[in-house]
């Protein structure tokens, strides 16, 4: 079992969790109940959705062409799966993007499935959100928070 050092766990805690949604954004927050996620899953047929990226692999850093690659990976890996997406990104600055892991939110995956997508791109935790709409973050079955 791998553990998260707390000042990363912090940042995914704290990070802004952007979807491009149409004309405007949508800003996630952990824990934190969104309207407008219900919204697009609703308009989705979906009673879950989960935001992933392949970014930087267990948080380490990797090249721009590195994560370039990974996320299109992931990408038709989603898309296999018949899953609607949206893209985003998930960033740790407070204001702007310098920081941003391009990111796809996934209408329809249930907490399994989103625990699959950890395993098979390599990362900590994803986005999760259920039926509530509030979300939440789902982390790799061998990390431990």
């Amino acid at each position: 079992m791998r553990s998260i050092d707390p000042e990363t766990l912090a940042s995914y805690r704290s990070a802004r969790y952007v979807v491009h949604a149409g004309a405007t954004d949508l800003v996630l927050r952990i824990d934190v109940a969104s309207p407008g996620l219900a919204e697009l899953m609703r308009a989705h047929g979906a009673t879950s959705a989960c935001l992933v990226t392949a970014y930087n692999p267990y948080s380490q850093e990797r090249t721009p062409a590195q994560n370039e690659a990974a996320n299109a990976g992931l990408r038709a890996w989603l898309e296999r799966r018949g899953w609607p997406l949206l893209e985003g990104y998930g960033s740790c600055a407070d204001e702007g993007d310098r920081d941003a892991e391009r990111s796809f939110l996934a209408f329809g995956p249930t907490a399994d499935d989103a625990r699959a997508m950890c395993v098979a791109f390599d990362q900590n935790a994803v986005v999760f959100a259920g039926a509530d709409a509030v979300p939440v973050l789902l982390f790799h079955p061998e990390v431990s928070p």
